[in-house]
């Protein structure tokens, strides 16, 4: 497989096809894959096929479900409701939209990484709940240095 050009996976192609239901890119389709097959996948040892970054957060990270905590290939964070996920362009300082004009979300003020933001985002369920806390702690921040 290393040598070969074709994707090589531990799964059916009947089960790729039902997990590539409703996801739009690959990162997407790998975390979904991971997450439903993670006996098969850990066999797989190819880090191509892994998923790079948590974008979406995870569905079943909101009903309390997962039982991946910490091992999860999606995020455990709430997004802003009227963006499509976290903006992976921006993570790296590539993307050319400003944070409002881009469908993603870009990470807030002081966050630099995914996980930085999920460890935020502990203890909160919603997005203006997170937001709130950012702010909360930002301010805290601002005071101590005046002093």
């Amino acid at each position: 497989a290393s040598k070969c050009h074709h994707q090589h996976l531990p799964i059916s192609v009947k089960h790729y096809i039902n997990a590539a239901r409703g996801t739009n890119n690959y990162d997407e389709l790998m975390a979904k894959i991971w997450n439903k097959y993670p006996d098969k996948m850990k066999s797989f040892s190819d880090d191509d096929h892994k998923p790079r970054v948590k974008f979406k957060t995870c569905k079943n990270w909101i009903t309390g479900d997962c039982e991946f905590k910490g091992k999860c290939y999606f995020l455990h964070a709430p997004i802003d409701p009227t963006k499509k996920g976290i903006c992976l362009k921006a993570l790296s300082d590539e993307c050319y939209h400003t944070a409002e004009s881009c469908d993603f979300q870009h990470m807030p003020e002081g966050i630099k990484s995914v996980a930085e933001y999920e460890k935020a985002a502990e203890g909160v369920e919603t997005y203006q709940e997170l937001i709130k806390k950012l702010n909360r702690g930002s301010k805290k921040k601002k005071e101590a240095k005046k002093r």
